[in-house]
């Protein structure tokens, strides 16, 4: 008998905090909101165990990123849930949500782009109007279509860069939407460099411990 109390209570300590709370509460990191979490916010998630401390989290979570705490509105959520329903709208494919995907990451936290460019299937930047356009001049030659989104460097003065950001998606599977970042021949690191950032930059009340009073 008491081997067995024993071992319930492993079980029940090797099942993750969040694994206890409410569905619509546990879902919040895997949503499009798990983006927007710090190392420091995804160690103290890790460590909520009830929905008191879920829903007190999240309040704070909102409220740390709030642009201003007087005004009863979240300006930050606003525009953040703007930028998850465009992603969902423009970027699903196969069951798969746009505000998931990769193109939907990078909108989420980057913003729209400038400007974007498409090239088909099988097509070569060369001679034709992209010749000018990529980054570091490196010629897009890809089974699947090559979409390029262009950021201009003012946007993000942590980089410090002079010409465009450029950020290149490859499509997986020709015609599917599957688009992915691409990584190879070092195309992106900009772009990885700025994900990584992001979620700190978003914050604008770092020393904020608690949740505001007035209900969001």
């Amino acid at each position: 008998m008491r081997r067995c109390a024993i071992l319930a209570l492993a079980l029940v300590a090797a099942v993750p905090a969040a694994a206890q709370l409410d569905p619509h509460l546990r879902s919040f990191s895997d949503g499009p909101e798990g983006f927007l979490l710090t190392e420091a916010e995804k160690a103290a998630w890790e460590k909520v165990t009830s929905d008191e401390e879920a829903e007190r989290f999240l309040a704070l979570f909102w409220a740390r990123r709030d642009p201003d705490l007087a005004t009863p509105e979240n300006e930050f959520r606003q525009d953040f849930e703007q930028r998850v329903a465009a992603a969902d709208k423009l970027f699903s494919y196969a069951g798969v949500r746009g505000a998931l995907s990769a193109r939907g990451k990078v909108l989420i936290l980057l913003g729209m782009c400038d400007r974007r460019m498409d090239l088909e299937a099988g097509g070569r930047r060369g001679q034709d109007r992209f010749e000018r356009f990529g980054p570091r001049g490196y010629a897009y030659v890809e089974s699947g279509a090559v979409q390029i989104w262009e950021y201009q460097p003012s946007r993000f003065p942590s980089l410090k860069a002079r010409e465009p950001i450029h950020v290149v998606f490859r499509e997986r599977n020709p015609n599917a939407g599957d688009f992915e970042l691409l990584i190879e021949k070092r195309v992106n690191m900009q772009t990885l460099r700025l994900l990584k950032e992001a979620p700190e930059g978003f914050i604008r009340h770092p020393d904020l411990t608690e949740p505001p009073a007035v209900s969001r």
